[in-house]
């Protein structure tokens, strides 16, 4: 299994009128790093028989770029993008799961985050979440939050 971790920060330079538009275009973005990838390590010879997975929280955004769902009139310019995105799907080079906005680490930079969501998602990043699942009888500092404290119905600021 081979994991690949992209960070980028710098401006967008397209201006998404739609949050379906916009997941649907950070996920062709991503695809496309991760088809680069992939060729790169075909021509290092590793044999790549399962397709990436990019995990993504917009059910929407995965039923357009599936196929599952047409495109509105107000995301005509998002067409070739999403044919692209179709395409590394259809000849199995990416997949797209679906993931919780809770467990999304990735969500971590993206927008604003209630406290216990925030924590939760930054102990995932930071490593304590494997500790905490690694050292079961180990009392661990108070300011690590878990999985389990976010679904008994903690506050984490949104619905998904």
């Amino acid at each position: 299994m081979i994991s690949v971790i992209k960070l980028l920060l710098e401006a967008l330079t397209v201006v998404d009128d739609s949050t379906t538009a916009a997941e649907t275009t950070e996920c062709w973005l991503a695809a496309n790093d991760a088809v680069a990838f992939r060729n790169l390590y075909k021509e290092m010879g590793f044999d790549l028989e399962e397709p990436t997975i990019i995990y993504q929280d917009s059910q929407p955004a995965i039923a357009v770029a599936t196929g599952e769902r047409n495109l509105g009139s107000k995301m005509r310019h998002v067409l070739i993008r999403t044919a692209k995105l179709s395409e590394y799907i259809m000849d199995q080079e990416v997949m797209l799961k679906w993931m919780t906005t809770v467990q999304l680490i990735a969500d971590l930079g993206t927008k604003f985050h209630a406290t216990p969501r925030f924590e939760f998602l930054r102990d995932l990043m930071n490593g304590y979440a494997l500790l905490r699942a690694s050292q079961k009888g180990h009392k661990l500092p108070l300011f690590i939050v878990s999985l389990s404290y976010l679904e008994k119905g903690a506050d984490y600021g949104g619905s998904n």
